[in-house]
């Protein structure tokens, strides 16, 4: 996997196989914001096309990380600190990510660009959105970070900050509840929101109506949603990131669907109710509830790889769903809409 939100890392089974040597072990916070002890360890060597990559430094993957990246025959994680003297680019229209370094072998002369920051141990970059309604402008500072899978999270603190200046952000709902996923699996229960911004301008490319779920981790990311858009090209020696809509941005679909009325969790091997937004179902519906069936989509027989794939696709706009009731294991039927 390649991701740009994280550092080199392998699988605890990946690790055992090639017998590489434990280092020590650090702390590290994931993109749900759990902190838990990972093994650090050391690479030797490893080939990547015509690149090869001698000693890195990364991390051991936890089990929760595991069960997942197994569904989809990932062994590790080629990440940001593997990166800091190369370019890279992401061109999702023809599946390609490029690496090289130096600039001039992408033709980014009359691409625009902005400065941006790396973090200082993992060198992951950090790029500048604008949210804008009318005339009023105010800057998120943001994780670029191909490893997730939306276009835009944005931290709740970052939303108590936006939503304080009454500016920028329109709130569609608040609640508590937990959707998000990291290397230490799922976050606790927290409190989130839901919010629609009139315009988000990336590099003055201008994204409208754009729908965003608030995230329990530190910091606000932009993930690989943008990638659908356009060509990314992060410069990390040079500290520059650049963006090439390959055509001109008017799909704004995915982006700003409004969304379902409850969010979708894994416990237990189970797909069950994580956050419910929608205030009318609170009475109808528990956080715990498990899902068995939406529409004619039967989740009650899943194994745990086939709840991780299908776990996002629900594209209706109103949907039959079949629950059990955590508290009394009766069956339910409640009608579930978009916001």
């Amino acid at each position: 996997m390649f991701d740009t939100g994280a550092a080199f890392s392998v699988s605890k089974k990946l690790f055992e196989e090639i017998k590489l040597t434990k280092k020590g072990s650090v702390s590290v916070l994931d993109a749900s914001g759990r902190k838990e002890e990972l093994i650090v360890t050391s690479l030797p060597k490893l080939q990547l096309g015509e690149i090869t990559f001698l000693n890195t430094e990364g991390f051991v993957l936890p089990e929760t990380a595991s069960q997942m990246f197994d569904c989809f025959q990932i062994d590790g994680i080629i990440g940001s600190n593997m990166l800091r003297n190369s370019v890279v680019q992401f061109d999702d229209a023809q599946k390609l990510i490029t690496i090289t370094d130096n600039s001039k072998n992408l033709n980014l002369k009359k691409v625009p660009f902005q400065e941006i920051k790396l973090t200082q141990s993992q060198s992951n970059p950090r790029i500048t959105l604008v949210l804008q309604k009318g005339n009023e402008k105010l800057a998120d500072n943001v994780l670029f970070d191909s490893g997730a899978d939306k276009f835009y999270d944005m931290s709740y603190e970052a939303y108590k900050f936006f939503n304080s200046k009454k500016t920028v952000i329109e709130v569609i709902n608040e609640s508590k509840g937990t959707y998000v996923w990291g290397i230490h699996g799922f976050d606790d229960i927290k409190p989130q929101a839901i919010v629609n911004i009139p315009s988000i301008l990336v590099n003055n490319y201008k994204f409208e109506n754009v729908k965003v779920l608030t995230t329990s981790g530190n910091e606000s990311r932009i993930g690989s949603q943008l990638l659908k858009f356009g060509k990314a090209t992060i410069d990390y020696a040079t500290k520059k990131f650049y963006f090439e809509p390959t055509s001109k941005i008017e799909n704004f679909n995915e982006i700003s669907k409004k969304p379902w009325g409850i969010s979708p969790i894994i416990s237990d091997n189970k797909l069950v109710v994580g956050i419910i937004w929608d205030k009318s179902l609170e009475e109808k519906i528990n956080l715990g509830d498990e899902i068995l069936k939406v529409d004619e989509i039967n989740y009650e027989n899943l194994n745990l790889c086939d709840l991780f794939k299908s776990n996002d696709k629900i594209e209706t706009q109103k949907s039959v769903v079949k629950l059990k009731d955590i508290h009394t294991n009766q069956i339910k039927i409640v009608e579930v809409k978009r916001l």
